[in-house]
């Protein structure tokens, strides 16, 4: 029982359905088994959301960059073909939040060697056993097939939810202030959804992410097409913007996969029927200002190049 739950309990209150939470650690010795028993649980609970824990950030893009959309892509991609998941965590609901009986979370630990991954040793000590991963985590090849014969992936019928935050990979981060923003965050927490996502395509193609975001994006489009991103619907949720005090880490709720369906089911009714339709995205239009500066600097260069072709002239007489 979560602590939701036991909050209600030591009231005398009647536990809601959605919060009777049970999850189910998956390792090497018993992921074939546990893999069925989901794939059975996902043909009547086909709403997902993903969580994922990864060893943060450990490296940047280097430039030059044409915008921020693309910065922000490069950052996801060059982190995911550099490192791996420690676990990813599934959890089902039905159409109308109801979880399972039983077990409703699915909670994959992945191999992971601390000799040769990279990681950042502060921020993981405090939520994993590194050396169990190691010993007895999950190997990518054997996840990632068992996934796609789950019928969970290149499927209409899976409706994946999570805190993507796909809108704001054309703006910068922004430091903290009084005003809360997700563009706070870390890129990891920022784009938490994005991570999840990009971390099991890791596992499902055994290969590194495509280069540009178009080239995500299609990938995404074959392997989840029907999900849905809770960044866009953050207006009407706002609570979900505040730390999960049960996470060690101290992420915001919309990192977890609990809370996202729960914030998905707190969504009117008449959001949650279109939540999932796919949204074209156009491609940027660079401002105005962009192509004024560009030319003001061959205007620069070519000015430059007169002055000294005179100057050369001058020279000569």
């Amino acid at each position: 029982m979560n602590h939701k739950a036991d909050h209600h309990a030591r009231r005398g209150q009647p536990v809601p359905k959605r919060q009777l939470i049970a999850a189910q650690e998956v390792w090497a010795s018993n992921v074939e088994e546990e893999m069925c028993n989901m794939r059975d649980t996902a043909e009547t609970y086909q709403h997902v959301a993903i969580e994922v824990l990864v060893p943060k950030v450990v490296a940047s893009p280097t430039g030059p960059f044409g915008d921020y959309l693309e910065y922000n892509y490069q950052m996801l991609k060059c982190n995911v073909d550099l490192n791996r998941a420690l676990q990813i965590s599934l959890t089902l609901s039905d159409a109308k939040g109801n979880r399972p009986k039983g077990v409703s979370t699915w909670r994959f630990n992945f191999d992971f060697n601390p000799n040769k991954d990279f990681f950042l040793q502060e921020t993981l000590d405090q939520v994993c056993d590194l050396q169990k991963h190691h010993t007895q985590g999950i190997p990518a090849q054997q996840f990632g097939e068992l996934m796609i014969g789950s019928g969970m992936v290149l499927s209409e019928e899976t409706k994946w939810i999570a805190f993507s935050g796909d809108a704001g990979l054309s703006e910068p981060s922004r430091p903290r202030g009084p005003v809360y923003s997700p563009l706070c965050e870390t890129p990891e927490r920022r784009f938490c959804g994005l991570y999840g996502f990009g971390y099991l395509l890791q596992l499902l193609t055994c290969q590194e992410m495509p280069e540009s975001i178009e080239g995500f994006r299609e990938v995404m489009n074959i392997f989840f097409p029907c999900r849905c991103d809770l960044g866009q619907h953050l207006h009407q949720l706002p609570h979900m913007s505040s730390s999960d005090p049960t996470d060690p880490q101290k992420r915001p709720l919309y990192c977890n996969a609990h809370h996202c369906l729960d914030g998905f089911f707190r969504l009117p009714e008449a959001v949650r029927r279109t939540a999932f339709d796919r949204i074209e995205v156009k491609p940027e239009v660079q401002p105005a200002t962009t192509g004024s500066a560009s030319r003001r600097r061959q205007n620069r260069r070519r000015h430059k190049g007169d002055r000294e072709e005179t100057n050369g002239t001058n020279g000569t007489h």
